[in-house]
């Protein structure tokens, strides 16, 4: 390669992007390497299109997702501290913050949430902790799923009508992953939806166990409620059951004793 070809390609950028953190510069510089090198694949491939080896595609792809890690991870961000304004559909115009205060860069940054590991956490110690436990949980349940609800009104959300798949946005993604059934004649195309809370929030139901000391008996299970696993959980640990889920739960049908007193229930 010419001198000046190297001094336009690599030493050019240094001096535009203005950069003084040496190990930026390194990414960056590495990052252009790759992208010239995928670029320079493809134009090999492009012309030996009927003879292309698999070797090649595998190569090729993988400089493609290492420059758009590159990419993704040195790019300049812009913090914003007010929500654009949209004014069409891929319109939007940034909010005016020039009356709020320069941030200060020296204030503590929020610590992010982390995991509890298993092994720190720490099981009620009587009964009454674990009715407080269950009752606290289930109202932070409730309090999750209004709060999810009342989101909703503002921000669109979407949900495939062939797979679980949910989307946040006013229109759906285009990427072509629905694997639900007769998938191949759609191309993959999700079916996109107005989503309701049980889309974004799958409630996953299950049996309710009116005597956790008995088990549950596969011929009486017409007689058996269902309720969402947390709220099961919560009532089973000792929480008052909420009044929207008594008709689930069905907790005013006599359980028969055994098979033979169901088989006598007209």
């Amino acid at each position: 390669m010419p001198a000046s070809n190297f001094l336009l390609i690599f030493v050019l950028p240094m001096f535009l992007y203005n950069c003084t953190d040496p190990l930026r510069l390194f990414s960056r510089i590495l990052c252009g390497v790759v992208k010239f090198m995928w670029v320079l694949l493809a134009t090999l491939s492009n012309r030996a299109e009927g003879h292309k080896h698999q070797s090649v595609k595998g190569l090729m792809n993988g400089l493609k997702q290492l420059s758009r890690t590159c990419w993704y991870q040195l790019r300049p961000i812009t913090w914003r501290r007010k929500p654009v304004i949209r004014i069409g559909r891929k319109e939007f115009v940034d909010a005016d913050e020039s009356e709020l205060p320069d941030p200060d860069p020296d204030a503590p940054k929020p610590e992010i949430l982390a995991e509890i590991v298993d092994s720190e956490i720490v099981p009620p110690s009587c009964k009454e902790d674990t009715t407080l436990l269950a009752e606290e949980t289930l109202k932070v349940w409730e309090e999750m799923r209004e709060g999810a609800k009342r989101l909703m009104k503002m921000y669109p959300v979407r949900v495939c009508g062939y797979c679980p798949e949910v989307h946040v946005g006013p229109t759906g993604h285009k990427a072509q992953n629905c694997g639900a059934h007769k998938h191949q004649q759609r191309n993959g195309q999700h079916g996109w939806q107005a989503a309701v809370l049980d889309d974004l929030i799958p409630p996953k139901f299950v049996w309710h166990v009116p005597d956790v000391n008995k088990p549950l008996e596969r011929d009486l299970r017409n007689f058996y409620g269902q309720a969402p696993a947390v709220v099961e959980l919560c009532v089973q640990a000792g929480a008052a059951v909420p009044e929207k889920y008594k008709p689930t739960m069905r907790l005013d049908v006599g359980i028969p004793t055994d098979v033979r007193e169901a088989e006598m229930v007209v």
